[in-house]
């Protein structure tokens, strides 16, 4: 049985870590070390306003380092962190944080305007925190996050916290109704992390991009990386001509990789033969290429392929199970397995390949 909760991940890896640098953001960079010491800055200040264990914490951020420490802060004092998809209306957001009893809200200033249309409306917030590198841009009454690191020391605290305990409340989109609330404990949140780093082959001090949102899939990664003592290189937002270039012409030498994992981004590529090639140019020998994707039927009709919302959608780019196939092995890898796993349309299915 696991015994461990997540604010433990995070302490092994900073312990370990030391000054290895933990995360990048542009010209910006935080090494373990310092991410240990900013969140227990944020464990102090959090505790100060009166924010402790199982209050609920939301996030409506654009990617950044500063989420990495608030996420392990609130870990350490036993609150419950509830990641909001930036892509739903406010509406949905309302009806999460109210639903979800939430008590605070840290927000990035890319957000500010869509906060404080929602803040009449949300009857349990009592503290919004502003992720800002300019103080003048923090709406009046709110928390300064990059203030509140200043403000406070390092001193360790923690809470007790049981594996049982509720870690985390994640919504789902609400296509068939409004989201819904899944509660995550701590034990269950280790066990994933995990099975990620042992399933996707993660090795020591590999480099990964965080190119979507942290709040949502990508940042389930995050501590498996930081815990195999890796960098993890975060984008602030998502450029789809950047990242599909990229792909299609990796900035990496030759045979310099062990694993790729790419969730559902292929089928973004106008040219994926391309996108397998160079997977196969930078693999090392025994290299790992972990694809979740849309494989098409072969059925699809030419309106669902020519629609650009179902394109955007990943439906209408989507190549058929053959097709996938034969540009694997014409990219040169070998040892192919593909299993579907859900439908994602009439037309195609979603498979881990």
């Amino acid at each position: 049985m696991i015994e461990q909760t997540v604010a433990d991940l995070y302490e092994r890896a900073v312990r370990l870590g030391g000054d290895r640098t933990a995360l990048t953001q542009g010209e910006r960079s935080m090494s373990y070390r310092q991410l240990g010491e900013n969140a227990a800055r944020l464990v102090n200040a959090f505790a100060a306003v009166g924010l402790g264990s199982g209050d609920r914490v939301a996030f409506l951020m654009a990617n950044c380092m500063e989420y990495v420490a608030c996420e392990f802060a609130v870990a350490r004092i036993g609150a419950v962190r509830v990641p909001l998809a930036v892509l739903l209306a406010n509406d949905d957001h309302v009806y999460m944080m109210n639903f979800a009893r939430c008590t605070t809200l840290v927000y990035h200033e890319k957000l500010a305007a869509r906060v404080l249309e929602m803040q009449p409306q949300l009857t349990t917030v009592q503290h919004y925190v502003c992720v800002s590198e300019e103080p003048g841009r923090v709406p009046a009454g709110h928390l300064h996050l990059q203030a509140l690191l200043q403000a406070h020391d390092a001193t360790p605290r923690a809470a007790p916290i049981d594996p049982e305990d509720l870690a985390g409340i994640y919504f789902t989109g609400g296509t068939t109704g409004r989201p819904k609330g899944v509660m995550l404990s701590h034990r269950s949140f280790v066990f994933t992390y995990y099975m990620e780093l042992l399933d996707f082959g993660l090795g020591w001090h590999e480099t990964f991009v965080f190119a979507t949102p942290l709040t949502h899939a990508a940042g389930c990664l995050l501590l498996p990386v930081l815990l195999r003592q890796g960098r993890c290189v975060i984008l602030d937002h998502f450029e789809p001509d950047l990242l599909l270039g990229t792909i299609e012409h990796i900035p990496l030498p030759d045979q310099s990789v062990d694993v790729i994992i790419s969730n559902c981004v292929i089928n973004l590529s106008a040219d994926k033969d391309a996108v397998l090639r160079e997977a196969y140019r930078v693999l090392r020998p025994g290299g790992r290429l972990a694809v979740s994707d849309v494989l098409a039927d072969p059925d699809m009709d030419e309106a669902t392929r020519a629609d650009m919302q179902q394109w955007t959608g990943c439906i209408a780019g989507a190549l058929t199970r053959p097709e996938f196939e034969a540009a694997l092995a014409d990219a040169g890898l070998q040892d192919v397995e593909i299993r579907e796993t859900h439908r994602v349309h009439e037309h195609a299915g979603s498979a881990i390949i």
